[in-house]
């Protein structure tokens, strides 16, 4: 049975939020979101699938996302055409453009959050919690945080 993905737009609205904070704060990392200032962590960049595929295997490492996750190992490849980057669960795989839009540490670990998450609607609640979770775990609370204000400025549901 196909679950719809009821969320998927509104998780992708926030998330682009995130994206241009992040963008827009490489020289002033403070944003005030909910009445906080925040400081936001940079943004890992990457060059090419390769180094991709570094930064899934150090996450993979991580002990915060091992003591949640347990461990497992996902490959990287690189993806034809540049309108987005995908997961996919046979094989266990992320499959990224090798463009910049996609070559940033938010849509890697998005794709991450698809690894983690079974079952469900792809973008639903069980989806956004762990994309939530894997984000403190690996770039801080506060972006975090400024990721949680921007799914419920977007009413993104999360469990």
């Amino acid at each position: 049975m196909m679950v719809r993905d009821f969320q998927k737009s509104k998780v992708y609205a926030a998330e682009e939020g995130l994206w241009w904070l992040l963008d827009h704060s490489v020289d002033d990392p403070q944003v005030v979101m909910g009445g906080s200032t925040l400081v936001l962590s940079p943004e890992a960049k990457f060059s090419t699938p390769e180094d991709v595929q570094r930064y899934v295997d150090q996450v993979l490492a991580h002990p915060a996302v091992v003591e949640r996750f347990g461990h497992s190992q996902v490959s990287v490849r690189k993806r034809k055409g540049v309108t987005k980057a995908h997961y996919e669960r046979l094989g266990q795989v992320i499959a990224v453009p090798d463009d910049k839009w996609a070559l940033r540490e938010l849509v890697v670990l998005h794709e991450l959050a698809h690894h983690f998450t079974l079952g469900g609607a792809s973008h639903g609640p069980i989806f956004a919690g762990t994309y939530i979770d894997l984000v403190g775990m690996v770039m801080g609370f506060q972006t975090q945080l400024a990721l949680r204000i921007l799914f419920g400025d977007n009413d993104v549901k999360v469990s």
